[in-house]
């Protein structure tokens, strides 16, 4: 009978959930055990000009604390018989892992782009405008970017 540790089991899954996702290239991607994260910051001072010999201002600073609350959790849970564990084998058992990871990934990512279907549509007030939407096309790509 193959003896699958879990340290085994966590690490396959992990290396899946750690490889490049076309998701993962435009967001900041951090996966961890965290109920909540702290993203802390300060924003920066401001540049004067100085005339020698003459009096400056320091500039002050805010030190800030982002924090986000992880409250929505997604799982893979598979039951194996003993039967059918005892005789896959180490390798079928960690092809399994990687496999929890892959659905985990297309999970996220399906997620990701439904909350952003229209990514290439954004207000006009964004942009210092209000006159309602404009929709990125190759046809005025170089209008919008000139």
């Amino acid at each position: 009978m193959a003896i699958v540790y879990q340290e085994d089991w966590v690490v396959k899954l992990q290396e899946r959930l750690s490889e490049q996702t076309k998701w993962k290239d435009f967001m900041n991607v951090e996966i961890n055990d965290s109920y909540v994260l702290h993203n802390p910051y300060r924003t920066d001072a401001t540049v004067q000009t100085l005339t020698r010999y003459t009096a400056y201002t320091q500039a002050a600073i805010a030190l800030t604390d982002e924090t986000v609350t992880i409250n929505t959790s997604r799982l893979v849970s598979e039951v194996i018989d003993r039967a059918d564990l005892a005789q896959s084998g180490y390798t079928k058992q960690m092809e399994s892992a990687d496999h929890m990871g892959v659905m985990l990934n297309e999970t996220i990512e399906s997620l990701i782009y439904a909350q952003h279907a229209q990514v290439t549509d954004f207000d006009n007030a964004s942009i210092g405008g209000a006159a309602g939407n404009i929709t990125v096309a190759t046809s005025n790509i170089d209008d919008i970017i000139l």
